[in-house]
């Protein structure tokens, strides 16, 4: 049994170099003629074809320039009944303990009356010490290095918003130095307030807060102080902690983890002012009784990240400022509040720049009676759900979307929220619509349900909104006539002017408008319905050019509205191929530049046509086969051999093909290698051509068309590629090479 197989070894400039392989089998005992066995060998194929402190300041100076309006001042409290129960609180129980106070005659300097209480003054009883006293039976030092020492005991009196129980410039650290406890003081009010050089406390712990009603602006104003622990205390009975910590400028850590604070009904302003703050952990807070969040949080400029998911908020009134002015916050989490009895969201969101979202989709804010400035200055929000809020008792939209989405424009910062659906929104009862949208980033809007006819404050409601091209106008929508409203014309020179005309148009092919027509001749009852900016028309050129940039064929052009798609198609030319699609063979009309109109024109570049192998075949099988005298066996190839030529038509081309050198050997055995006297031929027709050692022509063909032409597909054993092999040769196997030549020739005139 003789094993024979082909495989495609090299070549080049066209020519294709084909291996023939003898494989030696295990005779067949009972066989008298020899067979031969072709197997698959695999060759590979060679062939070659022929945030920082600036955002602060912007902020502050765009607050100052939306309005004149100052924040809620710290002193200030919306929780009218809480806060005057505090004080008064203090008051009464500071004039008890005066009475009850003791002086002392000792050599220290006496603190004067406008730092502390003189009931509670006394001289220090020793050299070290600038001043001593007690408060209730808690005995207070303050020593030379600036540090209050606090013994065991409860307290009597507690500070106001001008007087404080200790020296307000002179303590520098507290020493809690034993338990305190709750007698008759139950609000540390304004306790450790004001405390102008104050930057840490020691032992804070020892202040046991069980009974404890008030912690109102018990740290308020100290200015230094860097961190505040309670470590594990008992909040249980404190029911106002109204500006807690307010204007603790340079604290980074409070630890609130897990206080008890069921009975608190006041935050307003807990941590208003903690500039430096980054992080607080609310875990194990219950608020089921919170009615007042406002300015909770406000300015607290480097918070980055607030999970709030647990808070109970069902009771919560006040919403005012809660937010405002945390322009780092980034990571935040309100999931599951409920707002159902808020009446007031000013500013609620304000000044948050770098907040992405907001999960407020679910709030209820039918009691809401104030939008004014919610999401102002949200300037990189890219995306706010706001389309199932009930706003039918808000009478006041000032500036609630106040630069949305806008970017930075002054750093080449695009805008981040096109859309906003508030097309739903009953605003009947709308006063003031004064900067509603103001320089917000929107490009399209939706108002089909807004009324605003009961309007008396309009002024610029749409002013600077620039970006804005597609906005929807219900039938109980009004101008009122005139522009106040300030609806954005397109400005001449601008980037959008190069692809819009500058007019607002009726659908895509209505009637157009100027933005003051529009305005002062807009009819809901006839004229309901989308507003586009009119686009300008885009030409595209083609052209079709050889690689010397010679025309090819006719260029073509095509037209179509700024921004639609376009799509062109490379020709078929003879003689030629595309060397590549151009990118921009597919896009959108350009806008309309004022010199050109680039990239206007898509060039498709062509170069002369090759001719070349389109596939080679790796193996040629010629199957297993009793040897039999002149018998001829066909070939079956692993893939096809096929000829590209991209010439012109009527081109002509000539395949030879080669035997190696030796033709068929088997050298399985170095010393002693066998040859095989087999013939390869290769029939067309009535041509048989025998394949030696020199090139032989095998078949010529004329290009009709630039189809692929496969020579393979006729192969049979009487067809093509053909094997004789002599009847008496040797078991073994044996490999051959054949070398495919492909060139050009004149074609028959």
């Amino acid at each position: 049994m003789m094993g024979v197989a082909m495989r495609k070894k090299s070549y080049k400039w066209g020519s294709l170099i084909i291996g023939v392989m003898l494989g030696l089998v295990a005779p067949v005992a009972t066989a008298v003629v020899p067979l031969i066995e072709v197997q698959a060998v695999t060759t590979a194929d060679t062939s070659q074809p022929a945030k920082d402190n600036s955002i602060s300041r912007l902020v502050t100076a765009t607050s100052s320039a939306v309005d004149n309006e100052a924040p809620i001042p710290p002193s200030a409290s919306t929780d009218t009944a809480t806060t005057t129960a505090d004080r008064t609180s203090a008051s009464d129980q500071s004039s008890q303990a005066t009475s009850a106070s003791t002086a002392s005659s000792s050599k220290a300097t006496a603190v004067s009356s406008s730092r502390m209480p003189k009931s509670l003054a006394r001289e220090a009883a020793a050299t070290d010490d600038i001043a001593s006293g007690s408060n209730g039976t808690v005995s207070w030092r303050l020593d030379s290095a600036g540090v209050l020492h606090l013994s065991g005991g409860s307290l009597a009196v507690t500070g106001t918003s001008s007087v404080s129980p200790w020296p307000l410039t002179a303590v520098d650290s507290i020493s809690i130095e034993g338990d305190i406890t709750v007698d008759t003081l139950t609000s540390y009010t304004y306790l450790f307030a004001n405390l102008a050089n104050l930057t840490n406390i020691e032992g804070l712990d020892k202040l046991k807060m069980a009974g404890v009603t008030s912690t109102a602006y018990m740290f308020y104003g100290d200015k230094k102080l860097q961190s505040i622990d309670f470590g594990e205390n008992d909040f249980s009975s404190v029911q106002s902690m109204a500006s807690m910590f307010s204007q603790c400028k340079v604290v980074a850590t409070i630890n609130t983890q897990n206080w008890d604070v069921r009975q608190v009904k006041n935050m307003s302003q807990l941590f208003s002012g903690d500039a430096v703050l980054r992080t607080l952990d609310f875990s194990g807070w219950q608020t089921s009784s919170v009615t007042n969040i406002n300015m909770m949080f406000w300015n607290c400029d480097w918070l980055l990240t607030l999970d709030l998911s647990g808070f109970d908020t069902s009771k919560v009134t006040q919403m005012a400022y809660t937010f405002a002015g945390c322009t780092n916050l980034q990571k935040f989490n309100i999931t599951g509040w409920q707002t159902g009895n808020v009446t007031n969201f000013t500013r609620t969101f304000y000044g948050c720049i770098y907040l992405s979202n907001l999960d407020v989709a679910n709030w209820d804010v039918s009691k809401a009676t104030t939008l004014s400035e919610t999401f102002s200055l949200c300037t990189h929000l890219t995306s706010l759900d706001v389309s199932k809020w009930d706003t039918s008792r808000v009478t006041d939209f000032y500036s609630t979307f106040y630069q949305l989405g806008q970017g930075n424009p002054q750093v080449l910062d695009g805008g981040t929220l096109d859309t906003l659906d508030v097309g739903k929104w009953d605003t009947s009862a709308g006063t003031d619509f004064r900067r509603t949208f103001y320089q917000c980033g929107l490009q399209t809007l939706d108002l089909t349900n807004w009324d605003t006819s009961a309007a008396t404050s309009r002024f610029n409601m749409f002013s600077g909104a620039s970006d804005l091209k597609h906005l929807t106008l219900g039938s109980k929508f009004s101008f009122h006539g005139d522009t106040q409203m300030a609806l954005n014309p397109i400005k001449i020179g601008t980037y959008d002017s190069y692809s819009y005309t500058g007019k607002w148009q009726f659908g895509t092919d209505g009637q157009t408008y100027t933005a003051d027509e529009l305005m002062t001749t807009y009819d809901g009852a006839t004229m309901a319905g989308q507003y586009n900016w009119e686009r300008k028309s885009g030409t595209i050129t083609t052209k079709y050019l050889d690689t010397a940039k010679n025309v090819l064929a006719p260029e073509t052009t095509q037209t179509g509205l700024v921004g639609d798609s376009y799509t062109t198609k490379a020709l078929d030319i003879d003689g030629y191929e595309l060397t590549e699609t151009p990118t921009n063979a597919t896009g959108t009309y350009p806008r309309v530049n004022r010199t050109n109109a680039d990239p206007s024109i898509v060039t498709y570049i062509y170069q002369a046509g090759s001719l070349a192998f389109g596939s080679v075949p790796t193996v040629i099988d010629f199957g297993t086969h009793k040897l039999a005298s002149h018998a001829t066996y066909g070939a079956t190839p692993d893939q096809p051999l096929t000829v590209q030529d991209n010439r012109r038509l009527a081109s002509a081309w000539t395949l030879t093909a080669q035997l190696g050198s030796g033709g068929f050997v088997d050298d399985s055995d170095a010393t002693k290698p066998k040859y095989l006297g087999a013939t390869l031929r290769y029939r067309t027709g009535d041509q048989n051509t025998i394949i030696g050692q020199a090139a032989t022509p095998i078949v010529t063909h004329t290009t009709t068309s630039h189809d692929p032409v496969e020579l393979s597909s006729g192969w049979s054993d009487t067809a093509g590629l053909m094997l004789t092999a002599p009847e008496n040769g040797l078991v073994g196997h044996y490999h051959a090479t054949i070398t495919w030549n492909l060139g050009a020739t004149v074609a028959n005139q």
